[in-house]
């Protein structure tokens, strides 16, 4: 599953439940133990009674003692008359007035036998009048010893050995309880986290997606109004935030596109004044100053055009047809190699069609393709392939390259490397950041590849090659 929300949750709630089931198994443990140290002093008080009301009638050691026996045959338990108070080596668990009870192993016999008897063990006092010594009464289980159990076992009924194994059982009962208790709370939980953690999830996903929208330049993306909160003023925050990116985006497109237009009429004129001024004879100085008006002249004119290109490209309208790529990467390499015949352009292409934007696409290459060959020393290659369902643009040229660090700036409008803007490189810092714009436009990638010499770029658009056949 998916949901890495619900698994969160339900992890981290089934953790805490089946830490309270470790605590509740452990609580029960403790409380029948608890429970069985005081059925055995009830046990014990109640033999007690009987000891001092038929017992203690006779006078002497030895006669109570075998009062005492015919007690310990009737009973579970071990009973023995000690004249001078105990001495025991056990663990004292637990006092009721002035009876003591211990926790009770025999190493002795464990060592000897290769078997043990445990249990619980009592010492009390036990008062007689008209006898001068003070006795002790020492009682404790009727213990089995381990190698005698499996015969006993073997002389038992079904009914007795179901009961036995009832009463040893009662500390499995108590995990198992605990156990499919814990089961149960986890399935119920699962079902009520379920619906409610899938949903916010798909509100997660919501966001996500409206943000690489907004990251793909989609300013039109709004959130749905959530009424739960706090998503409800996420929403909100997430719309205004959209918004105020779209408003500023406009505004600074409005302004580009106004700048641009406002230059062409002064533009216009000056190039006007200067053809008249070409036509009066002119020599010297003021035939070079005439000659360099001209140039900058053009360089304002593709200021212009580059500036009102990329404005107007991010509200342009994608136009999806389809595309030989072949044929447009030959023409392509074609005119280059023309316009610039002291390079060595290659073309390597493969049959292909596509679905896209016919427009934007030549707008990449020609950018592209003119950096490349303005800043190659002999050779720029044009390559076309396809690989994993996306189809591969590649240009290389064999010029000074691009440093890895500057890749990122070189993107942006109005930045080149080249700080003077000289004829022979050229260039008005745009062309890169239109290429840009447009693969993202027709949802590509820019890539720029690492290479020993010169400038390897990628434009990669997904999608696959159709071959006409």
């Amino acid at each position: 599953m998916k949901n890495n929300v619900f698994w969160l949750l339900f992890g981290s709630t089934a953790l805490g439940l089946s830490l309270c089931g470790i605590a509740l198994y452990m609580m029960i443990l403790f409380a029948m133990a608890q429970d069985e140290i005081l059925d055995f002093a009830d046990d014990v008080q109640v033999l007690r009674e009987e000891v001092e009301q038929r017992c203690l009638e006779e006078k002497t050691v030895p006669k109570i003692q075998f009062c005492i026996d015919g007690f310990s045959e009737y009973h579970d338990f071990y009973i023995q008359l000690q004249v001078a108070e105990p001495v025991i080596y056990s663990e004292e668990i637990g006092q009721v007035d002035d009876l003591h009870i211990y926790d009770y192993f025999d190493n002795d016999s464990f060592e000897n036998n290769d078997s043990y008897e445990s249990g619980f063990l009592a010492t009390m006092p036990l008062l007689v009048e008209g006898l001068d010594k003070n006795l002790w009464l020492i009682i404790r289980d009727d213990f089995i010893h381990i190698e005698e159990l499996s015969e006993e076992l073997n002389n038992l009924s079904d009914e007795d050995i179901s009961d036995l194994r009832n009463d040893e059982d009662g500390l499995d009962i108590a995990l198992k309880g605990a156990f499919y208790g814990i089961f149960t709370l986890l399935f119920i939980l699962a079902l009520f986290l379920y619906f409610p953690v899938r949903k916010l999830n798909r509100w997660i996903n919501d966001i996500q997606h409206a943000s690489e929208q907004i990251g793909k330049q989609n300013y039109e993306v709004r959130l749905s109004q959530y009424q739960t909160q706090p998503l409800g003023n996420l929403a909100l925050s997430f719309n205004s935030m959209a918004e105020k990116i779209q408003d500023h985006i406009r505004d600074k497109n409005v302004l580009a596109n106004a700048i641009a237009h406002e230059l062409r009429t002064p533009l216009t004129r000056f190039r006007l004044a200067l053809g008249l001024l070409q036509r009066q004879p002119l020599e010297g100085l003021a035939k070079e100053l005439v000659d360099d008006l001209e140039r900058y002249t053009d360089d304002l004119e593709m200021i212009t055009d580059n500036t009102l290109r990329l404005a107007t490209l991010r509200d342009s309208k994608i136009n999806l047809q389809t595309i030989n790529l072949d044929a447009l990467i030959n023409n392509t390499g074609v005119k280059f190699a023309a316009s610039f015949p002291h390079l060595k352009v290659e073309v390597s292409n493969e049959v292909c069609q596509l679905e896209s934007d016919i427009g934007f696409l030549q707008l990449a290459l020609d950018n592209v393709l003119s950096n490349a060959c303005h800043y190659a020393e002999s050779i720029v290659t044009l390559r076309l392939w396809q690989d994993d369902k996306q189809v591969y643009i590649e240009i290389t040229d064999d010029g000074p390259g691009i440093p890895e660090k500057d890749v990122e700036y070189i993107q942006q409008a109005f930045t080149r490397l080249d700080k003077s803007r000289n004829r022979q490189t050229g260039g008005t810092g745009l062309g890169l950041a239109i290429v840009r714009l447009a693969v993202q436009r027709m949802q590509g990638q820019l890539k720029f590849v690492p290479c020993k010499q010169g400038t390897k770029i990628q434009i990669i658009l997904n999608g696959c090659c159709q071959i006409d056949g």
